[in-house]
Order: C-alpha cells, then sequence, then structure tokens
C-alpha cells in the first residue's frame, strides 16, 4: 500500500516523524498507574480492598448524625 492508496481510505503518511508521541504515550501510562493506585489496587492496612471502597465504606460509618431533638 502505498501514499496514494492511504489517501484514498482516509490516511495520511507523516512527512516527519513526531516527537509528541513518546509524552503521549508516557502521560496515558502515568494516569493508568494512578488509576490503578487510587481505584484498583488491594492494600494490606485496609483488609485487602481497593482504596475507593475502603474510602467509601469509612465515610458511610462515620456521617455525621443530627443532633437529638432536631427534626430534619
Amino acid at each position: 500500500m502505498d501514499v496514494f492508496s492511504r489517501a484514498i481510505v482516509g490516511w495520511s503518511a507523516a512527512t516527519s516523524k513526531r516527537a509528541k508521541l513518546v509524552p503521549d504515550a508516557l502521560e496515558l501510562a502515568t494516569a493508568e498507574w494512578v488509576d490503578w493506585f487510587n481505584n484498583q489496587r488491594l492494600h494490606t492496612a485496609t483488609g485487602d480492598i481497593p482504596p475507593h471502597e475502603h474510602e467509601t465504606k469509612y465515610y458511610a460509618q462515620h456521617q455525621p448524625q443530627p443532633a437529638a431533638g432536631v427534626n430534619a
């Protein structure tokens, strides 16, 4: 397949190599790692559950209680 046939199907050929590909890949890899670290990893200090699940359980158990005698 040559440059002309690629243009027919909507592809384009770069005239020079892009140096932006490496930073883009690094940014994506970093974002994926941060998502894994914050939401998916199992942590032994929290009972082998993901940090996000631990945080949800924590806040569910520590909701402020309404003051006595106050109607909501």
